[in-house]
């Protein structure tokens, strides 16, 4: 199956090398984007790199797969040479974000098959989760391709509803930011009370990646995990007494959360 990816920045790099894993699919993709291709194991693959669509030769332009990794902001003029130079119907994948499924339907003038990903960061190193969503002519077929693509970067969340994908952007999208700061701070405080900055990263990261993990495991909630961790009269009751105290911290994240919902669907009435 010849495939194009439009687009390789930081998170069509690794929805690229996850693909190249599967040594038959690498000489069957091709790859367009204006910068130099630099990830030194996209450069020693098979695959072919292009700056355009125009130096694609014409007789070379049928794929049954596209994948749009580019920036919302080139969305349109992507699309309107996509219309004009590729040959035949494909399967159109798009992590381009805030870019609804109608937006493509509209602009393509054609019935195309379309899945609309939204994958996090941590899919640089197989960890993250890809939240999909189909065009209503999506095949089994189109998702078990779909998993191919996404498979290698973690887990795979298959939504019914478009309009939860503001939601899940501003959870699971820029999540990773939330803990990151949290992170930031403990480190902070970590080397300013006397340990070194290598310690305190390799604490704090440690306790993050593990919590995570636990939490992926364990059949219990997130509060059953809390409340093992919290001992009466203990160090971790005294610090949530301060987190919790009337609920300021919950407010806070909840706050932060839907005004990144906001933004996001203020993105997506964009097209």
């Amino acid at each position: 199956m010849k495939c194009l990816l439009i687009g390789c920045g930081r998170m069509g790099s690794a929805i690229l090398k996850g693909i190249l894993k599967n040594e038959y699919m690498e000489e069957n993709f091709s790859i367009i984007d204006p910068k130099s291709v630099v990830d030194p194991v996209i450069k020693a693959s098979k695959v072919k790199i292009y700056k355009n669509l125009d130096e694609i030769s014409i007789k070379d332009r049928t794929f049954k797969l596209v994948i749009f990794a580019v920036k919302p902001q080139i969305i349109n003029e992507v699309v309107k040479a996509c219309k004009e130079k590729l040959k035949g119907s494909y399967l159109l994948i798009s992590i381009v974000a805030g870019v609804k499924i109608n937006f493509y339907q509209s602009a393509l003038k054609k019935n195309y098959r379309i899945i609309r990903a939204m994958p996090n960061i941590p899919a640089e190193i197989g960890k993250g989760i890809t939240a999909l969503v189909k065009s209503r002519n999506i095949s089994k077929k189109d998702m078990d391709i779909s998993k191919r693509i996404f498979g290698p970067l973690g887990e795979i969340l298959w939504i019914k509803e478009e309009n939860h994908m503001d939601l899940i952007t501003a959870i699971s999208g820029s999540g990773p930011a939330y803990i990151f700061y949290l992170a930031e701070i403990m480190i902070k405080l970590a080397i300013d009370k006397g340990l070194s900055k290598k310690e305190a990263s390799l604490l704090v990261s440690q306790m993050i990646k593990g919590s995570g993990s636990l939490m992926n495991l364990s059949p219990k909630t997130a509060k059953e995990l809390r409340d093992e961790v919290t001992s009466p009269g203990g160090t971790t009751e005294s610090a949530l007494k301060v987190i919790m105290l009337d609920e300021i911290f919950a407010k806070i994240m909840r706050k932060a959360i839907l005004s990144a919902m906001q933004r996001s669907k203020e993105l997506s009435n964009q097209y």
